[in-house]
């Protein structure tokens, strides 16, 4: 159906998994109850906000992240029946459908708690929330932060592991082939350091700067991993200068040691040009080029795309001109566009499976009869012996039965005669990446909506 490989760059293996089955909700509880928690057999939707697990991870023991299932993707309820509203509602999953998964990663000095507030997006995309806790409040994402770039933690690993848990203990639930990542600062860092795991990512106020060298190969067999980017960054921001961070004495600093890690300033504007060409395929040449697809319409934001020859994929940056780091008064105050980065996901996995995704409904509409679900990932229920006018079942006919036999002895006999082939003239066959239908490459925006992009 669709596939993308998840070996990151840094993998981490184990012959065993062992996953704590530890829950506790942590929006109502106070931070001194987090380490609290209570023991249940599998995964539900509860009803008061994202709930604790732990994983072990080898040189540092058990890790934490927090799993918001939203209530639209529970059994016996959308969302709206009191019952299953109740504070104490514990309601089992829909294992029928297949949504994405959403990562959002805190700042460097944060914690999980100011990363919360983004289960709105999940609430209004139907999307499945992860919340991990950094090791000290820090990632290790090369050039940025504290502890756990200083103790070399294997945060790419633990990433890794999250996704691979989630999935299996879902039940289908979600894919790693439709992950996404969110990170603010340190954790912007941290989802472009990590990109192979992501199919999009939202970096904001963060980003690797050596893009080939810091992310490549993003996976074991040096295949390109095509990574849709969403940038954000603030011209007056201070802690992370828009302009780069690094060693050259001639430049601002950064703060947190991050300038003392890169030898050359690389801009937010030049990382995302050399993401569209290095990640997403675009053409160095004139083939491509940088364009407004929002215009500034007075909240002091304006977004440039790139597009053109060979682009696989959406590579755009939002130039906010007054926040600065986005953590004035918080982060959730200061940063006013997660339905933005909201919308750029449910498009993207909207359109894996060639769906049509409207904006103004968020919704998703399926042109294809064998997938279905809120994002067209289920494989459907139409098959060839199904009427398309009354529905009734067609009598399974000795022809098709012939057929299906001739093409079983058929299709092996071809694979193999292909690979013969390749093999006597291998320069004649080159590994094609196919271009992503992930997101539009023109305007963010229309007359009516800015989120229709």
């Amino acid at each position: 159906r669709w596939s993308r490989s998840l070996t990151p760059r840094r993998a981490y293996t184990s012959p065993t998994r062992n996953v704590s089955t530890e829950f506790r909700d942590v929006t109502a509880a106070p931070r001194s109850s987090w380490c609290d928690s209570q023991p249940t057999m599998s995964i539900t939707c509860s009803q008061d906000g994202p709930v604790k697990r732990t994983l072990e991870m080898p040189g540092v023991g058990k890790r934490t992240y927090h799993l918001y299932i939203p209530p639209s993707l529970c059994s016996g309820t959308d969302g709206d029946d009191d019952e299953a509203s109740s504070p104490n509602a514990n309601n089992p999953i829909i294992a029928s459908d297949t949504v994405p998964l959403v990562l959002a990663l805190h700042c460097y000095g944060g914690t999980a708690r100011t990363m919360m507030h983004l289960t709105k997006i999940a609430d209004e995309y139907s999307f499945v929330m992860v919340i991990p806790e950094g090791m000290s409040s820090s990632w290790n994402s090369k050039y940025c932060c504290g502890y756990a770039l200083d103790n070399d933690i294997d945060d790419v690993g633990f990433l890794s592991k999250i996704i691979r848990t989630v999935e299996d203990d879902t039940g289908g639930l979600v894919s790693r082939d439709a992950t996404y990542g969110i990170g603010w600062s340190n954790g912007g860092y941290m989802v472009t350091y990590a990109a192979g795991l992501f199919r999009a990512i939202a970096p904001i106020s963060g980003h690797i700067y050596n893009v080939r060298e810091d992310i490549f190969p993003m996976t074991a067999d040096d295949d390109v991993t095509t990574t849709a980017i969403f940038m954000h960054h603030s011209v007056n921001d201070q802690y992370v200068r828009m302009t780069g961070c690094c060693t050259n004495s001639s430049m601002p600093k950064c703060c947190c040691g991050i300038s003392q890690n890169a030898d050359i300033c690389v801009s937010a504007e030049g990382v995302l040009r050399s993401w569209a060409v290095d990640v997403n395929g675009c053409s160095s040449a004139s083939g491509s080029a940088m364009s407004i697809s929002r215009e500034d319409g007075g909240d002091g934001v304006t977004c440039h795309t790139i597009s053109g020859d060979g682009c696989r994929a959406n590579a755009t940056i939002c130039i906010h001109s007054t926040e600065g780091h986005f953590n004035s008064p918080s982060f959730e105050a200061a940063f006013r566009m997660q339905n933005d980065i909201g919308d750029f996901f449910a498009r993207d996995a909207c359109l894996i499976n060639r769906g049509t995704w409207s904006a103004e409904d968020r919704s998703c509409t399926c042109e294809a009869a064998s997938v279905e679900g809120r994002y067209c990932l289920v494989d459907g229920i139409a098959s060839s012996n199904v009427s398309e006018v009354d529905g009734t079942e067609r009598p399974f006919s000795s022809t098709s039965f012939v057929l299906i036999l001739v093409c079983g002895a058929v299709v092996p006999v071809l694979f193999l005669a292909l690979q013969w082939v390749k093999r006597l003239v291998p320069r004649r066959f080159t590994k094609a990446s196919e271009v992503r239908k992930d997101v539009e490459m023109g305007s963010l925006m229309t007359d009516r909506d800015l989120r229709s992009y």
